[in-house]
């Protein structure tokens, strides 16, 4: 027994004599390391041991370079899953944390187990952890985009109830919750290997909101608050009040990476800001045409401006929280509004001859020619673009005194009477003969309802508002220039083009009773450049006399210029 005893305590003497001497071994190699990573240390399969915080540093950089690249697997219970890489997911390395981890390996925990260690390190490897740091709204983002057949959980929002800003809950989608993939994501990525995809395991199921509805609450008081004052704004010399009724429908709450923020909607602000400062800016100018000397010249295109810019939003909401934002005006950017014609779009319509030409008489100086020479002034210059119908009255509009129009004589209920706008329809025979010689076909046409003399017999058109119209095809590959000229007692309307017909030409002209009535059928034909011949024609129906309707009724037709 004695023996025994006697073996024992040799035993558990050379065993303290091996501790003493471990940790005296393990303290003066420690004291030999200052600084320095341990023995046998291994970061992402690259070996640090006894390297120093900078020969450290350089190696994390490199692995947080490839850590975005590495491939990771969302394997999802009961559903399909989807293959990323950690980038998308929103994940990065922490380099500093990932640094001070390499260098402390070995030198944490109790004195015995940072011994048991330094002892493993003589005969293994020990593993340094790469720290990482996960963006939720990436992982959010990804994961959304990925995940087939999900149903997205619709976080919280604001509305207006009883002229008030209030939130209303979020709902709750269906498919892989990316909150689990947070919460996964560090663990897989520690013990999965950079060189081979890292797998993740999730279930589907119910995805609630992100943000809690409390959180949306307290942005709608905020937002009621800012509100309630109006904003005063500025923009290209032109200022307008934003009451709060309309504030309260622009402001909104979106996800700001971890948080919800509240914003003004761009939509809702730059199609209200349109409608508060339309006179804000410069229109823009499109590329046209002149004609001098008979020569088509193209007129350069200028790019306008108007409201708002897309930064306005951001001034709004800026404004908003500014202090005293009610007493002085908020400055918004404009935006830079492009013309629909550039001078190289000009160039390809092919506008640089004559085409068609057509001049009707009328007396000088009568009240109806101040009307004929603003309309030709109006059309001076319209395109007509190959493939469109051009209208008059979408063009012009409604004949009025604010346009420059004056009361003249015009043919009412099949009688002479007078109206705003009276004579137009000079314009109208004009237009009609230019674009009947040009080849061009027509939509909406009327003649007069009684034949008037200086007008060619069978072949004029009259106009009235909404109707009758006076619609003109350009059924050619080439752009069509309207240039009407006038002098003190004639209406001239000339076309330029690409010469598309060899000629046009009223081939033949008959007419047939239609009770009282006659209509008179003009037949045009038009030769090709290739040879190919079109036939067609146009029609017109006059009245016996004012007042009489084909079937002998004094029913009343449209109102004629």
């Amino acid at each position: 027994m004695q023996r025994v005893r006697t073996a024992g305590l040799v035993a558990l003497g050379a065993l303290l004599v091996v501790i003493v001497g471990a940790g005296a071994a393990w303290a003066i190699d420690g004291r030999g390391r200052d600084g320095k990573v341990a023995r046998n240390v291994t970061l992402a399969g690259r070996s640090i041991g006894g390297m120093t915080a900078a020969e450290v540093r350089a190696v994390v950089a490199s692995v947080a370079q490839a850590e975005p690249q590495r491939s990771v697997r969302v394997d999802v219970d009961g559903g399909r899953g989807f293959t990323t890489t950690a980038g998308d997911l929103g994940v990065a390395v922490d380099q500093d944390a990932t640094v001070a981890a390499a260098l402390d390996a070995g030198s944490k925990g109790t004195l015995p187990g940072r011994v048991v260690s330094w002892l493993w390190g003589f005969v293994r490897d020990r593993q340094a952890p790469v720290e990482v740091k996960i963006t939720p709204s990436a992982t959010y983002s990804a994961v959304r985009r990925l995940d087939v057949g999900r149903t997205d959980a619709t976080e919280p929002s604001l509305a207006v109830e009883d002229g008030k800003l209030v939130a209303v809950p979020g709902k709750p989608g269906r498919g892989v919750d990316p909150a689990h993939v947070v919460e996964a994501l560090p663990d897989a990525l520690d013990h999965g290997s950079p060189s081979s995809t890292t797998t993740v395991h999730v279930a589907r199921g119910v995805v609630p909101p992100r943000f809690p509805v409390a959180r949306a609450s307290a942005l709608a008081t905020e937002a009621e608050h800012l509100v309630t004052d109006g904003l005063q704004v500025r923009a290209g010399g032109t200022r307008a009040t934003i009451p709060a009724k309309t504030l309260r429908k622009w402001m909104e709450v979106h996800d700001a990476g971890d948080d919800l923020a509240l914003g003004v909607s761009p939509d809702e602000a730059a199609k209200g800001l349109a409608a508060l400062l339309p006179d804000a800016g410069v229109e823009p100018v499109d590329a046209g045409f002149s004609v001098s000397g008979g020569t088509v010249v193209i007129t350069p295109a200028k790019t306008g401006t108007a409201c708002c810019g897309a930064d306005a939003p951001t001034r709004v909401m800026e404004g908003l929280r500014a202090p005293s934002s009610s007493s002085r005006a908020v400055d918004l950017p404009l935006k830079l509004v492009e013309p629909k014609r550039t001078e190289a779009e000009a160039r390809k319509l092919g506008i640089k001859e004559q085409v068609s030409t057509f001049t009707t008489p009328h007396k000088c100086c009568e009240p109806r020619v101040t009307n004929i020479h603003r309309i030709a002034d109006l059309l001076r210059g319209v395109v007509i673009e190959p493939g469109e119908t051009f209208s008059v009255n979408r063009t012009i509009g409604k004949r009025t005194r604010e346009k420059g129009f004056v009361s003249a004589p015009v043919i009412e209920n099949g009688q002479h009477s007078e109206d705003v706008g009276g004579g137009i329809s000079q314009m109208a025979t004009t237009l009609f003969n230019a674009a009947w010689f040009a080849g061009l076909d027509f939509g909406e046409y009327q003649s007069h309802s009684l034949y008037i003399s200086r007008y060619p017999y069978g072949r004029e058109a009259t106009m009235g508002y909404p109707h009758p119209d006076l619609e003109v095809k350009n059924t050619t590959p080439y752009g069509i220039l309207l240039w009407p000229t006038y002098t003190e007692r004639s209406l001239t309307v000339s076309m330029y083009s690409t010469k598309y017909y060899e000629s046009v030409t009223m081939s033949a002209q008959t007419k047939r009773p239609q009770g009282t009535c006659t209509v008179v059928r003009s037949e045009r034909t038009r030769v090709l450049l290739d040879g190919e011949r079109k036939v067609d024609s146009t029609s017109a129906r006059y009245r016996a006399r004012e007042g009489l309707n084909c079937d002998g009724s004094q029913a009343p037709p449209p109102k004629e210029g």
